[in-house]
């Protein structure tokens, strides 16, 4: 389902192309704890996920392909699915494991996400880890349930899942787990017991982020690089400062639409629920799993529609409880239908994998860019070759071309030491370099600086080319610009 389709293309912007960069430059620079992006420190995300990729890398020779690219996310999308399915067999028997795996490995958005080189499957692994290992030691009302009771050993490991999913994403690592088993423990009205081993967990939630906190200290991290780590990207963000502003209705459409297929099937669980609930409502000191996993599902989609920032990766531990109510309602329903479903499901998304994606490609990459700069490429104080990014992140294009890129304005939302700004900066740069290769971020050069570009190329006479960057859904004025100038032979 995930792991051949990493082989067959390149790395998409945003995401994946500026995971792959950040990594590279910290294998490159040394900086294993306080990762950078173009010389400058990347505060955005902790750096689990980079240090992953440069570790499994090492058998490639240090060399980040597709497969090492995302396997975090394969290793993510097992954990998910193995959670999902050890609840799923407390919950109602082997059949319903089976069943829910095959309805969350066919649900698009968790196809999707799993088949990316990001963070959100690895976390979404952790955190489903962690409520497995947690889950509540009662009695459900049906015939195949077991419980298990937590040990030491599951509770430390819980919290060690959080820890290494807080050192991958922040405190939503934590917060989702808590939140959803909170959620199916008080709506499964079973009596509350405080249990001492929660302290386990939270010595296993501390270790993974004490263990960072203390190689960045010893890697002397610049000033700002923990304010906006661990206050900025919490607050700021949940706030809307980094965009993603929507609608609190946002996930009421978009759960539905990203359940897909399996939203069809949603409407006839509950009818399946009351059914269930009639054939066992004579035994006693049973709750419905409907309720837990409900409970788990709306306390996680209410949670995250609270805050200005919005995106439909935030809900997704949310989905496996979902697919394990389908799951345990397929009896119920057309078991033979859903069957022939499942099947057609997995063989649609599978051959989607290896032969959509592979087409697509073709519109995500930059794959000629190497060779259109090579012969314009101005050299840092080391000699290294350097492509300029003006008004664009643009690790996509400093990843494909294959050097390291150099920024002229604001990164790390830190306000510039000087009036001269970007354009100044930029301008400097081009009287310094008599050959060069830029690229000029779509929204900057029709909005702001095209005429500027154009006049300072001019006035430095000598060779310039402006060409139209075709990644995407970029086209036309919409693309990014590629800026080549001087003699090429220089």
């Amino acid at each position: 389902m995930w792991g051949i389709q990493g082989l067959l293309r390149g790395f998409w912007a945003p995401d994946e192309a500026r995971f792959v960069y950040v990594a590279g430059e910290m294998a490159a620079e040394g900086h294993f704890f306080v990762p950078y992006r173009s010389g400058v420190f990347y505060a955005h995300k902790p750096p689990l996920l980079f240090l992953l990729m440069n570790l499994f890398a090492l058998p490639f020779g240090g060399q980040i392909n597709g497969f090492v690219a995302r396997l975090p996310s394969l290793i993510g999308a097992f954990l998910s699915l193995y959670a999902t399915a050890s609840i799923a067999t407390r919950l109602g028997g082997a059949k319903a494991a089976w069943r829910a795996i095959a309805v969350l490995s066919t649900t698009f958005l968790f196809w999707q996400v799993n088949s990316m080189g990001q963070m959100d499957a690895l976390l979404t692994g952790f955190i489903m880890s962690a409520i497995a290992l947690l889950w509540p030691d009662v009695k459900v009302a049906t015939a195949s349930s077991r419980c298990q009771r937590q040990d030491a050993v599951a509770t430390f490991l819980a919290g060690l899942c959080m820890g290494c999913g807080t050192l991958l994403k922040g405190p939503v690592a934590f917060a989702i787990p808590i939140l959803a088993l909170l959620a199916a423990k008080i709506f499964s009205q079973t009596s509350w017991r405080f249990n001492p081993k929660i302290f386990i967990t939270f010595l296993g939630l501390l270790i993974p982020p004490a263990i960072w906190l203390t190689g960045a200290y010893f890697e002397n991290p610049p000033d700002g690089y923990f304010k906006e780590l661990l206050y900025d990207q919490i607050f700021k963000r949940a706030g809307g400062n980094f965009g993603h502003v929507k609608s609190p209705f946002y996930f009421l459409w978009h759960f539905p639409i990203e359940f897909m297929p399996w939203t069809l099937a949603l409407p006839f669980v509950g009818r399946a629920k009351a059914s269930r609930q009639a054939e066992n409502g004579r035994l006693t000191g049973t709750v419905s799993p409907y309720r837990m996993l409900l409970a788990w599902m709306l306390a996680i989609i209410i949670f995250f529609s609270i805050f200005t920032s919005k995106r439909n990766l935030y809900i997704l531990a949310a989905y496996p409880a979902a697919a394990i109510m389908v799951a345990l309602a397929w009896d119920d329903l057309k078991p033979r239908l859903l069957n022939r479903c499942a099947l057609a499901f997995l063989t649609a998304f599978f051959y989607a994998g290896i032969i959509v994606y592979p087409v697509l490609d073709a519109f995500k990459t930059p794959f000629t860019i190497r060779d259109e700069v090579a012969p314009y490429l101005a050299s840092d104080d080391a000699g290294k070759p350097r492509l300029a990014l003006v008004g664009t992140n643009g690790e996509i294009y400093a990843l494909y071309a294959g050097v390291k890129g150099i920024t002229f304005g604001i990164q790390g939302n830190r306000a510039l030491e000087d009036s001269r700004g970007e354009m100044g900066r930029f301008a400097e740069y081009v009287e310094a370099n008599d050959r060069g290769a830029a690229i000029i971020g779509a929204t900057y050069f029709n909005a702001h600086h095209g005429d500027e570009i154009v006049a300072l190329m001019e006035s430095k006479g000598g060779f310039y080319e402006i060409r139209n960057m075709r990644v995407g859904q970029k086209r036309g004025d919409k693309s990014d610009k590629l800026l080549l100038w001087g003699d090429p032979a220089f």
